[in-house]
């Protein structure tokens, strides 16, 4: 089964990366004269996506991933024109662009024969990145694969600085003994485990900080990140030989601590939506030891864990 899972989270965040893209075509004008205006500079803003348009200024972006951008026409002795624009998956966008020339009072870009010229534009006022625009909360849900079985949780983000977020996760995962074999009793049809006193359930509660990586070096269609947390536990045990649901009123708590660290990425450019895949580390230690197999306490309860996660920005 946990091959499977691997396979399957691996072939999501490959067709992630590889599908869903659209296309993003149009002409530069003059404003002015209305004549078609060639070499100007068209690209899709904080990414490496762009193109130049012709003699006849017609421009074509392709392999544009779906979800909402900023795209920029620039030419020398004109105006910077930018217009955001949606590009949905598998379809072409027509963007078309009429620049203003820049002569009388308005500054114009300065060069000097003989030498290379940076020209660096200044974000308007009005700037939000295209990942977010202006979104800073998420919420959303994880489902794992650890070490000790199936996990899955919940968490709520928000973003206070460009690079920095602050999260808050609730997990709940099942833990047991390594050595913990199932069997089926033949007559019954029912699985059973050979010396096992308890199910533990685990569920880790963390504050976590969050850092996206390479922020500016990489397009917002793969944002990778880091994340540290920590927080208090809660280990409830059940009985193993009653049946679940009657075990629960005979279980007991335990409370310990839980720190976490991880890294990952987040795919996809649609501002409302969360994707991605994580690796994380969980350290739960239990000093007093719990059973899980008769005579055989564990005393960690984390481990790693492979995360996808999914969810919303509001």
């Amino acid at each position: 089964m946990r091959k499977i899972f691997f396979t399957i989270t691996i072939l999501i965040f490959v067709a992630s990366l590889s599908f869903g893209q659209g296309e993003i075509s149009g002409r530069v004008f003059d404003a002015e004269t209305k004549k078609p205006l060639a070499g100007a500079n068209v690209y899709v803003e904080y990414t490496t996506l762009g193109s130049a348009s012709d003699e006849n200024g017609y421009y074509d972006i392709r392999n544009v991933p779906a979800g909402r951008y900023f795209v920029i026409a620039s030419l020398i002795g004109y105006e910077k024109q930018r217009r955001q624009v949606r590009v949905e998956a598998g379809k072409q966008v027509e963007l078309n662009f009429y620049l203003k020339p820049i002569y009388g009072d308005k500054k114009a870009p300065k060069f000097q024969a003989g030498q290379d010229t940076l020209i660096i534009y200044d974000a308007p006022p009005d700037f939000k990145l295209s990942d977010t625009l202006g979104l800073r909360s998420s919420w959303g849900i994880d489902l794992s694969v650890a070490e000790n079985g199936f996990a899955f949780g919940t968490f709520y983000r928000y973003q206070f600085r460009n690079v920095y977020s602050l999260q808050a996760t609730l997990n709940f995962m099942t833990a047991k003994d390594k050595n913990e074999v199932e069997y089926i009793d033949p007559w019954t049809g029912q699985t059973f485990v050979p010396n096992k006193v308890n199910r533990i359930m685990v569920l880790p509660f963390s504050f976590s900080l969050q850092y996206r990586l390479f922020k500016d070096e990489l397009s917002d269609n793969l944002r990778p990140f880091l994340m540290a947390g920590l927080g208090p536990t809660l280990i409830f045990t059940t009985p193993y030989e009653k049946e679940f649901f009657s075990s629960l009123k005979y279980g007991r708590a335990h409370y310990t601590l839980n720190l976490y660290v991880g890294v990952g990425a987040y795919i996809g450019l649609d501002p409302r939506t969360i994707s991605g895949l994580s690796v994380r580390y969980y350290f739960i230690p239990y000093s007093k030891g719990i059973e899980s197999l008769r005579g055989k306490p564990i005393k960690e309860f984390g481990g790693i864990n492979l995360t996808l996660t999914f969810g919303v920005n509001f």
